[in-house]
């Protein structure tokens, strides 16, 4: 329902121009991005927060920093000794979850690439509702992705099978009941 920015710039690849520009988030100051995400974080009271796995699923440098900045935060957020100034009540997220990309899946259409194995992943969710709205998004995000990318030249089916499910590592759970399966619902164990 609402999108909220951090201010930082998008940094491009590792060694492209846009890597260096003193607005790019793989620049920012730790300390000050941690603050502002605490301050989303005891704002918003989420349940659950999703990020990046520590490389950042394929090495982007924000990837990187939002995986650390996140991770922080997480911790942070919940210390009512921490940014104090903020005169927010501290709130600890129940669970972090990191995304992840299926090695199976990934390496049927790029076996260089390692992605994650079947026996880390902690929960799948079917997103093929909303597939043609995940694929409108990558079509928009042309600093990542370019409009010949495999992803655009699959069969049909194959795009479905392969980008219809979104893949997540349990990282933390803080509260809530602990899944024995695979879950299929990422406030699984929250409900009352």
């Amino acid at each position: 329902k609402e999108l909220r920015l951090l201010g930082y710039r998008d940094s491009g690849m590792a060694g492209t121009p846009a890597n260096n520009h003193p607005d790019a988030f793989w620049r920012a100051n730790f300390d000050e991005a941690v603050r502002s995400m605490v301050k989303h974080i005891r704002e918003l009271k989420p349940h659950v927060i999703v990020t990046y796995d520590a490389f950042g699923a394929y090495g982007h440098p924000d990837h990187i920093q939002a995986h650390r900045v996140t991770r922080a935060a997480f911790e942070a957020a919940s210390d009512p000794r921490c940014y104090q100034d903020l005169e927010l009540e501290a709130w600890q997220p129940a669970k972090l979850y990191y995304t992840a990309i299926r090695h199976e899946d990934i390496a049927e259409i790029n076996p260089e690439f390692k992605g994650t194995p079947d026996e880390l992943i902690t929960a799948r969710i079917d997103i093929r509702p909303y597939f043609d709205t995940k694929l409108a998004a990558f079509r928009v995000h042309k600093t990542q992705i370019a409009p010949d990318e495999f992803f655009f030249s699959m069969s049909a089916d194959l795009q479905e099978r392969l980008l219809g499910y979104e893949h997540f590592i349990l990282a933390v759970q803080k509260q809530g009941k602990v899944s024995s399966e695979q879950e299929n619902d990422l406030f699984y164990g929250l409900h009352s």
